[in-house]
């Protein structure tokens, strides 16, 4: 036991030596100056990444809400001319075909026109065959 507290002894006059406290010192002083150093570095990037972030909110804003032309009346005016006076006159210019022609489309006998709850409905035998008729027309 005697021979422990010796040691302990070298050790406590070792470690109070003015040499270890000095360089103890100075160790401590340039770890906190590197924390330091880390906490500002690590603040600036935040602040920088902010800053682009709200650039970037603020340029997506003017893209939004700035680049809309304003619509004059010469606009208005000359849309107003592009529009038809009867708006079913469009409707008028469509062709429509007749039942005749309608079963023309398909092989004979694949299928028929019946009414179904009120309604007029084209009926299919057999699949293959209409669509057969549909190839031949659209060629």
């Amino acid at each position: 036991m005697k021979k422990t507290t010796d040691e302990l002894k070298l050790v406590d006059l070792a470690l109070t030596d003015e040499t270890w406290a000095r360089c103890r010192a100075q160790l401590r002083n340039e770890g906190l100056a590197a924390l330091r150093n880390a906490r500002r570095s690590r603040s600036r990037q935040i602040g920088s990444l902010q800053i682009v972030a709200l650039v970037i909110v603020i340029a997506a804003m003017c893209r939004s809400f700035g680049l809309r032309t304003p619509i004059s009346s010469n606009t208005i005016a000359s849309f107003e001319k592009q529009q038809p006076d009867n708006p079913t006159s469009s409707a008028r210019d469509t062709t429509f075909i007749t039942e005749e022609q309608m079963l023309a489309m398909f092989p004979k006998g694949s299928c028929v026109l019946a009414e179904i709850n009120g309604q007029r409905e084209l009926v299919f035998f057999d699949a293959t065959r209409a669509r057969e008729g549909f190839e031949s027309q659209g060629n």
